[in-house]
């Protein structure tokens, strides 16, 4: 058992899964308010974490009471007697193992009310990177095969923050549809950044489009869904009136919005 030790505005009580979880899985449990929580994430298979938080309840049994008392006694081998006292124990150990249990028989989001966060290394490390040995102040914010896309006069520039420029577009779409093209084309699962206001640049939320290419290689744009399609409509629209000849981008835009628009007709 490790000492508590604090950490910003929490105090980190144990670290479960593997010495390097943030490099092969684990998780954290720390309490905060008075409330002891479980917050934990599995080996990442792309540049997202998905990390789960579950409050660690002072009475597990009668928290996840539909969970049946048979099924939790095949899972981990012990009487059921036992499993009354860890339920209630006052080592938080104890009902974390009951928790892990209860997640192996029925999921994650049985005990995490809330959707998992997605976060990236960067952020990770920034949150969980003392309780690992990792300096947060000296980890980069990106990587190389990242995209990034800056505003400007004459319109909207985007390519790799160390590598490949793609170009400056008359619209953003046009800048993600270049991203899109670019990130499938070489199998990449780079994330997008948008270039903020003192140059600082913010990572960008989208939805699981399929006109990005495979799920792991998606851009994430942080606009709803309807507010994007209804962007990207606007600009089919705008683009079909003109008839002047489109760009490559703005092709590769059309083409997946009338996809796109296809399939929420059906």
């Amino acid at each position: 058992m490790r000492r508590p030790t604090k950490l910003n505005d929490l105090t980190v009580l144990e670290l479960t899964g593997d010495d390097d979880a943030l490099t092969y899985g684990g998780g954290v449990v720390f309490r905060r308010e008075g409330d002891t929580y479980w917050q934990f994430w599995d080996r990442p298979t792309t540049k997202i974490y998905v990390v789960w938080t579950a409050q660690i309840p002072v009475n597990v049994l009668r928290a996840y009471k539909s969970v049946q008392r048979e099924d939790i006694v095949l899972q981990t081998g012990l009487p059921l007697d036992d499993l009354r006292s860890m339920s209630t124990s006052n080592r938080f150990q104890d009902r974390l193992k009951l928790l892990e249990a209860i997640v192996e028989l029925e999921g994650r989001s049985r005990i995490c009310p809330n959707e998992p966060e997605e976060l990236t290394k960067a952020e990770m490390v920034r949150r969980w990177g003392p309780m690992f040995h990792v300096d947060p102040e000296s980890f980069p914010l990106y990587d190389g095969d990242d995209y990034i896309i800056s505003e400007f006069e004459e319109g909207f520039a985007c390519g790799q923050i160390v590598g490949r420029f793609l170009g400056v577009y008359e619209t953003f779409e046009c800048c993600a549809a270049a991203i899109a093209e670019d990130m499938e084309a070489n199998s990449l699962g780079s994330l997008v950044y948008i270039e903020g206001d003192g140059g600082i640049a913010e990572k960008l939320e989208w939805t699981r489009g399929r006109w990005l290419g495979q799920p792991q290689n998606r851009i994430r744009i942080g606009f709803a869904k309807s507010t994007w399609r209804f962007r990207m409509r606007a600009h089919a629209r705008e683009a079909s009136k003109t008839g002047r000849k489109l760009t490559k981008p703005e092709r590769a835009v059309n083409r997946r919005v009338r996809g796109t628009i296809r399939k929420s007709r059906t």
